[in-house]
């Protein structure tokens, strides 16, 4: 069992990376990585073993998960029926943007970027020397 209190070697080898590495986020393969067969071959998918706790302890330490997919995202959707875990796959990412994109997170990063353009702006200009006749 590793540190994630996982059996999967797939898992120790994600901690052992996470732990080199300030790892944010992982994007997902489905067909053959997330779940066994593919997709838009009319494969029965089922989810891999060890794949639901993967993401539920990389979720817990913050990590951001995606999917790259060539399926309709809307059938590959469908076929993640764990809702919870659907929805991890969203949900700390609309919580960052959330977070990202208030009010007064947007006017502290306007102040900062003026107060740069305005320190710039004060900066005496710099002239080429001076023909030699």
């Amino acid at each position: 069992m590793n540190e994630l209190g996982l059996k999967n070697e797939i898992a120790g080898d994600a901690a052992a990376t996470a732990k080199r590495r300030k790892v944010k986020c992982v994007v997902w393969d489905l067909d053959n990585t997330v779940w066994d067969g593919t997709l838009l071959e009319g494969d029965k998918v089922q989810l891999r073993e060890g794949v639901r706790e993967i993401i539920h302890a990389l979720d817990a330490r913050g990590i951001l998960h995606s999917i790259a997919s060539r399926n309709h995202a809307e059938s590959a959707l469908a076929r993640l029926r764990d809702g919870e875990l659907r929805a991890r796959f969203g949900a700390a990412g609309r919580e960052r943007a959330r977070a990202s994109y208030t009010v007064e997170h947007m006017a502290r990063a306007y102040e900062q970027l003026w107060a740069q353009v305005c320190a710039v702006r004060r900066t005496p200009r710099l002239r080429p020397p001076a023909p030699r006749p």
